[in-house]
């Protein structure tokens, strides 16, 4: 059963990951269409894009996997038309800016040693979130990708769970 931490928790990190999943999107839109760009309508494109998306390739996928992500993708396109009142070239450049605007915040994120590996390395439990001590010999980003024996170098400590 879950209980209203876990429920506030999953809505609160829903929330936020929504918010910066967003950010991209906007920034793209208002490098393609700035007069109807507000970092509202790019939440709710993005919202309901992944929701559209979801449904459609599901639907579709029954057929083939590949014409459902097409048609999926499409439908995704659908809705960045709708929500910047644009056409089908301009969603199109929107949501290619918005991979190339992911991909360098993620480039520069690794630069500072934030990654998506780091995250993924390990899983926080409660008491490990009341203090948490991450002791780690800072590899770059080339050297954690290309040799992930070395980027298991991770260990945890926390004062409530000595180890």
């Amino acid at each position: 059963m879950i209980g209203i931490t876990e429920a506030l928790s999953f809505i609160i990190a829903f929330i936020i990951a929504w918010i910066i999943v967003s950010i991209p999107t906007w920034f793209a839109s208002k490098i393609i269409t700035p007069r109807t760009t507000t970092f509202g309508r790019a939440m709710v494109a993005t919202l309901v894009g992944v929701i559209i998306f979801a449904i459609f390739s599901a639907l579709f996928s029954l057929i083939s996997p590949i014409i459902g992500t097409i048609i999926g993708f499409i439908a995704f396109l659908g809705v960045y038309k709708v929500a910047f009142n644009t056409g089908w070239l301009q969603a199109l450049g929107i949501a290619i800016l918005a991979i190339i605007i992911t991909i360098i915040i993620l480039f520069i994120l690794g630069i500072i040693g934030i990654t998506i590996p780091f995250i993924r390395e390990y899983s926080l439990s409660r008491d490990l979130i009341l203090n948490l001590t991450v002791h780690r010999n800072y590899q770059p980003l080339h050297a954690r990708v290309m040799n992930p024996l070395k980027a298991q170098g991770i260990r945890l400590t926390s004062s409530l769970n000595p180890g």
